[in-house]
């Protein structure tokens, strides 16, 4: 009988080990499959009978999940920002390495989207009342930590610039609770929005407004998010564009540069260095909003600015905002590779001008009209595509470039949220990515 009952006992053990009711855990290292980096935030969905159904991999890349024992070899789907998506099924220890995205002819490499810099998809932005935003703009101050501003409001639409802290090894940034420039900025006529700062010349500016913006500067450089440090940079601030002899003077927001040392780019045969690149309308011939950029050039800040030539032309295909598009091509960035600048458009299209010795300022499309980023999936917080890109050069050769954006989403869970024109445009995100030479920068 004892002898029996020891049997019935192993036979039972047995059963348990061999018939369990959760297998795993499993766990796994997502990657970039070019230089085996961990990716973060990359997404790991597991079929039904596994837990957790879906998660974000942390800085290390990795993962783990639990399944019932009724889930036989279930599959598990892996998905990242730049790379393609992979499926397959799930073993322990596995290392999912995932292709990157082709780019044909944009030299950036090892992407990795970072997170959410600001959000207002789930509440308001943390101690404000702001459930909109847009125009992302950045600058390093001296200490390393990174000051950010954003159009933005309590409901969809133009209101003011928002200012943000981030410091220099993270990604959430915490907002300023008071507006950084608005009516109360009386160098700044209309609504003061979509800002853009720029670093030249040992001075910070910002050219804000639209229409008929003003350029302000702040001088101090360690600390400018004080709204009254922000005063009018020459005069009164009033930037002068003269659209003599452009192909239309309907226009809507302008982003100024400042082309130093040796990009020496002419303006009708005279060198100049301060320059607008304009967001035309009412181009004739041109149906579209938005289309192309007309370049305007100065030898003073404030100007008068005066026309020189399509710096993009507005002709295109597609619908707009589409990879064959140049029409609502809103505000975007340029940044510097050591043969050819880039310039990146508002819905993300690519444009290149080799630094081959011309003295004309022009962008071209990339060959294969290839797009910065592409949409997130269904319920992502820019499932409706990536916007208004701007570059934060390294702070020291041999780091990783920073790419600002802001999105567009299909659904919100914030309260305070109305939809704007293509929908709910509540997140600032932030990649980062290896650039070609430890020299690159992001034209001022």
């Amino acid at each position: 009988f004892n002898i029996l009952q020891m049997l019935v006992a192993v036979l039972a053990v047995g059963l348990v080990r061999t018939n369990p009711t959760h297998t795993g855990p499993f766990r796994g290292t997502v990657v970039a499959a070019s230089s085996k980096t961990p990716l973060v935030n990359a997404n790991v969905t597991v079929t039904a009978g596994c837990t957790p159904v879906s998660q974000l991999t942390p800085p290390s890349g990795q993962f783990s999940v639990t399944c019932e024992a009724s889930a036989n070899s279930p599959n598990v789907t892996v998905w990242a920002r730049q790379y393609a998506t992979r499926t397959g099924s799930l073993t322990d220890g596995t290392k999912v390495e995932l292709q990157p995205r082709p780019i044909p002819g944009f030299p950036a490499e090892n992407w990795q989207f970072e997170g959410w810099v600001v959000q207002a998809q789930t509440g308001d932005v943390p101690g404000t009342n702001i459930s909109f935003l847009a125009h992302p703009s950045v600058y390093r101050t001296p200490s390393g930590r990174v000051f950010v501003t954003s159009t933005a409001n309590r409901h969809a639409g133009p209101g003011w610039t928002n200012a943000y802290w981030q410091d220099e090894n993270t990604t959430v940034a915490t907002a300023m609770p008071y507006p950084l420039i608005n009516q109360s900025n009386s160098a700044v006529p209309g609504t003061a929005f979509t800002g853009r700062m720029v670093f030249a010349e040992g001075r910070l500016f910002m050219l804000v407004g639209m229409g008929k913006p003003t350029l302000l500067e702040n001088k101090n450089l360690d600390d400018p998010s004080n709204p009254t440090d922000w005063v009018p940079a020459e005069g009164n601030g009033s930037v002068n564009i003269d659209f003599t002899d452009a192909p239309t003077s309907r226009h809507e927001d302008a982003r100024f540069h400042v082309f130093e040392d040796d990009l020496a780019f002419t303006c009708k045969g005279i060198p100049r260095k301060y320059w607008l690149f304009v967001i035309p309308d009412g181009v004739p011939g041109v149906a579209g909003r938005a289309c192309g950029r007309l370049g305007f050039a100065s030898a003073s800040l404030t100007g008068p600015y005066t026309y020189c030539n399509w710096i993009i032309n507005p002709q295109g295909s597609g619908d707009p905002g589409s990879p064959t598009s140049n029409c609502a091509s809103w505000p975007g960035d340029v940044i510097r590779a050591p043969d050819a600048l880039y310039f990146v458009a508002g819905w993300g299209n690519l444009y290149r001008m080799p630094l081959n010795g011309s003295s004309v300022l022009h962008f071209d499309r990339l060959v294969g009209d290839g797009v910065i980023t592409t949409p997130a999936p269904q319920g992502s917080y820019d499932d409706f595509r990536q916007i208004e890109f701007t570059f934060l050069p390294p702070a020291a050769p041999g780091e990783r470039t920073r790419l600002y954006h802001a999105s567009y989403s299909s659904e919100n869970s914030n309260p305070n949220a109305t939809r704007a024109d293509y929908g709910f445009k509540q997140a600032l995100g932030m990649y980062t990515f290896d650039w070609p030479s430890a020299e690159s920068t992001r034209v001022p």
